[in-house]
């Protein structure tokens, strides 16, 4: 609780972060109110649920499900991994789930021609993934 009297002070932190954050997705999207789909994947390697299908068939069917998303006049798609039940958090979240996950999300990005302006965008950077993940657990 602060003192009466005294005036809040942003942490650098938070002034960082907060520079970081979308306040407009109009200026992504290029229209005021984008419709965003969702890809949700079959289990993926190190989730309880997953029986051992393959990567192949993972992403293929997260492309086929992407493609109909942007047919059907979505402007953008999230990656997520819904089967993956129980959900896992921090340092419980095992490494080749995490990996599989980036597959599948730069399958989709790939496979789905899911564009911007023609180009394909934020193409999944693995090592900056990475870079995340291990910042994120500490």
């Amino acid at each position: 609780m602060r003192a009466k009297g005294k005036k809040f002070v942003k942490p650098a932190w938070k002034e960082r972060l907060d520079a970081l954050r979308v306040t407009d997705l109009a200026t992504i999207f290029g229209r005021p109110k984008p419709v965003i789909g969702m890809v949700h994947c079959w289990p993926l390697p190190g989730a309880p649920g997953y029986s051992g299908y393959g990567m192949k068939t993972i992403i293929e069917e997260a492309v086929r499900d992407a493609t109909a998303l942007a047919e059907g006049g979505c402007d953008g798609l999230i990656v997520e991994n819904m089967w993956d039940v129980p959900f896992r958090a921090g340092a419980h979240v095992q490494p080749e789930s995490i990996a599989a996950q980036m597959e599948v999300a730069d399958g989709v990005i790939v496979g789905s021609s899911v564009k911007i302006e023609g180009e394909i965008a934020n193409r999944v950077d693995r090592g900056r993934v990475q870079r995340f993940v291990q910042a994120a657990r500490g």
